[in-house]
């Protein structure tokens, strides 16, 4: 691996031009196996927004991406500004709708709206 070679930090900054995180990255381009590979090897589920790619994904492994990134540390409950508006905040639980069949797996796995965030 390139990252074992190179020590490249597995958080690391995004290339220029990209302000998505590599395992953000990694998922929304379907590579699953180096998405588990970072989350392995230490990247923080909590920064960027794996877990936004995760819920609006059709992947039928989204659940299970989920539950892996709860395993190495995830919030389920981050809170994401919408299009750099801090004002308007989200957790992932606000980016479906309650027909996803997500939606009630989230749920018992702790996620509330940002509403009900105390």
């Amino acid at each position: 691996m390139l990252i074992e070679v190179y020590h490249a930090p597995i958080d690391g900054k995004p290339g220029i031009g990209d302000p998505v995180l590599p395992l953000e990255r990694t998922f929304q381009r379907g590579n699953l196996e180096f998405f588990r590979y970072l989350l392995e090897h230490g990247a923080d589920p909590n920064l960027g927004r794996p877990m936004v790619a995760a819920v609006n994904s059709k992947h039928p492994d989204s659940l299970a991406i989920i539950d892996l990134m709860i395993k190495h540390g995830l919030n389920i409950n981050n809170k994401f500004d919408m299009f750099g508006n801090s004002s308007n905040m989200r957790t992932a639980l606000d980016f479906i709708s309650s027909a996803n069949p997500l939606y009630s797996e989230l749920v018992k796995r702790g996620a509330v709206h940002v509403k009900d965030l105390k």
